[in-house]
């Protein structure tokens, strides 16, 4: 341009700085900067708005808080450049914050501050904030036309496991789109409400609404949870008329549900075929023969798993220690939980350190299962100590027994489980006359 004799516009300047923040070139963003800077424009409100973008998406907060301070006035967009910028960086508060200044000031929200700010709400964990950001959306008068925001109030819902307001919202929208319908599916996929995923499948094919990769994939763990093969088979179908079948997601799946569904035969088969075998992929054969209880098959899929370095992840240790505690292999099962523990990138969750309990409850070891629960690397809950509690009285254990059930009490005073564990244990052991001893053992 320059050396057409063409000077830039403001124009010119905002397309280069967006050029400038998306290919990363920020030093040269800066040159442009200084330019904007020396021909005496560097106040005009798309620049400044386009600079702070810039210098937001970056991280580079000081020179976008320079960029703000000199403007003279400010409108919707400046503070959305700010707090988009934060929340892609994770500085959700600070997102929150910019939000509140802007009513100070007297700009009005727009549906870009609205979707920024709930999903700011999600990621700090805040309910009450995100319902005040919903009332605050119906008093503005947005109304469910407006799909982006409410697709945005689902999601926010959906997270917070409140699937009774995530409903309510999805209902009010009025149109439906495969986002709004995958934000709902997710969220009864997570909280185990599976057969309300097969209605909503059914409702969106009613409606012409064309299922994308993730409503598949809510489809498919459903159908393999509750064990609906015939529903399963269905949407494989589907998904072979569409040539869906080597996406890894689906493919994955695919397995998950046929494994779930003790269908191992063609779980392996899919898995066979799969161009990318990952650790997701191992993981869902291998829980599926675990579910069996086929241990030998767990344990030789473990080992091919290995040898094809895939790195188990905390499913796979999940299932191979609950298959230890069905076949009663304690010191494999030690073995594992010690090669995970010995990970520095696993850390054994409540589940696995249950499924160690359980082992040496079954395998008529509580005392190691007492042993355990005491050092566990998180603090025991009332399960811990229900598991072994049922350990005690198939072994005819009274004294350990009464030591878990003061464990359980001393967690949860009102833990009625408990109190019928113990109850059985001495009824089992055939000392407890009438329910006034029982009483007794309560107090002591």
């Amino acid at each position: 341009m320059r050396n057409d004799g063409i000077n830039p516009t403001a124009a010119t300047f905002v397309c280069s700085l967006k050029a400038c923040m998306l290919s990363g070139e920020v030093e040269k963003g800066q040159e442009i900067h200084a330019e904007i800077t020396r021909i005496g424009i560097e106040k005009q409100l798309l620049i400044c708005n386009t600079l702070i973008s810039m210098y937001g998406f970056h991280d580079l907060f000081l020179d976008a808080f320079d960029v703000l301070e000199n403007l003279p006035s400010h409108d919707v967009v400046t503070w959305n450049a700010l707090i988009t910028a934060f929340v892609y960086h994770g500085y959700n508060q600070e997102a929150l914050d910019c939000m509140v200044q802007m009513h100070q000031r007297g700009i009005s929200p727009d549906p870009v501050t609205y979707i920024c700010t709930l999903k700011a709400c999600c990621d700090l964990g805040s309910r009450e904030k995100g319902r005040e950001l919903h009332m605050e959306i119906i008093k503005q008068g947005i109304s469910g036309t407006e799909n982006s925001i409410y697709n945005s109030l689902v999601a926010m819902y959906a997270k917070f496991g409140l699937i009774l307001e995530a409903k309510d919202v999805f209902d009010y929208l009025m149109v439906k789109n495969v986002i709004a319908w995958n934000s709902l599916l997710t969220t009864y996929t997570e909280h185990g409400h599976f057969e309300a995923v097969i209605k909503c499948l059914e409702d969106m094919e009613l409606q012409g609404i064309s299922p994308d990769l993730i409503t598949i994939v809510c489809s498919l763990k459903s159908c393999g949870n509750m064990g609906a093969r015939e529903k399963g088979r269905e949407i494989h179908s589907f998904i072979s008329c569409k040539g869906l079948e080597e996406e890894p997601p689906i493919g994955n799946t695919l397995v998950y549900m046929y494994a779930k569904c003790g269908l191992l035969a063609t779980a392996q088969f899919i898995f066979d075929k799969l161009s990318d075998q990952n650790v997701v992929s191992w993981t869902a054969l291998l829980a599926g023969y675990a579910q069996l209880g086929s241990s030998e098959n767990v344990f030789c899929i473990f080992k091919e798993m290995t040898r094809a370095g895939i790195t188990p992840d905390m499913m796979t240790f999940g299932s191979v220690l609950s298959s230890c505690s069905y076949a009663g292999l304690v010191e494999e099962g030690h073995a594992y939980f010690q090669a995970m523990h010995n990970d520095d990138d696993l850390i054994p969750s409540p589940w696995h350190q249950m499924c160690m309990i359980d082992l040496l409850g079954r395998a008529g070891q509580v005392e190691r299962a007492v042993a355990f629960a005491m050092v566990m690397p998180c603090h025991p809950h009332g399960l811990a100590w229900h598991t072994i509690l049922g350990a005690c009285r198939k072994w005819g254990l009274m004294y350990l027994g009464d030591l878990a059930f003061k464990h359980a009490f001393e967690l949860d005073d009102q833990d009625a489980p408990a109190c019928v564990c113990l109850c059985n244990i001495y009824c089992d052991i055939e000392t407890l006359e009438d329910e006034n001893d029982f009483r007794v053992v309560l107090t002591d």
